[in-house]
């Protein structure tokens, strides 16, 4: 399934865990806030409640959670805070974690001299309340690096 914020992974990951599958996969594209999937990657005990306590019987997990940013002219930029958090909730619940691409933005400003950028021309910045900062570099330059590394882990 496809969840771009929390509300839409409340409500269609628990039926996809419902459904018979070999593997149950959740895309977060475009990633358009912060998430907190962590109740959809622990596996469900003997009692069938998850660690958290929460019930949870007859469902199993999910597989894989792919995550990747918005392109094209209207692309609303993803701050790296929420990708780091999904990230790290996949290796803390034992799930592989592919992050796809950033999309149109790029959030490194320390890594601006590898753009290669014309400074004479206008380039739209965002800043997020918690402080970070974006910069529109386009999808290709913007690429697919979180915290310099390439995450294609697969199921």
């Amino acid at each position: 399934v496809t969840a771009e914020n929390q509300e839409q992974a409340d409500k269609r990951i628990p039926i996809l865990l419902g459904i018979p599958a070999v593997k149950r996969f959740v895309s977060v594209e475009p990633m358009l806030s912060l998430m907190d999937i962590s109740k959809y990657l622990k596996v469900v005990n003997e009692s069938g409640f998850q660690d958290y306590g929460g019930p949870f019987a007859g469902r199993d997990k999910l597989d894989w959670v792919i995550c990747g940013g918005e392109s094209g002219s209207g692309a609303r930029p993803m701050n790296i805070n929420w990708v780091r958090s999904l990230r790290d909730q996949c290796i803390e619940g034992g799930t592989p974690f592919f992050f796809k691409q950033w999309g149109e933005w790029h959030p490194n400003w320390h890594e601006m001299a590898e753009f290669d950028i014309d400074y004479s021309q206008r380039h739209i910045s965002m800043n997020f309340d918690d402080g970070m900062s974006m910069i529109r570099v386009g999808k290709k330059k913007a690429g697919r690096k979180l915290d310099r590394q390439i995450w294609d882990q697969r199921p």
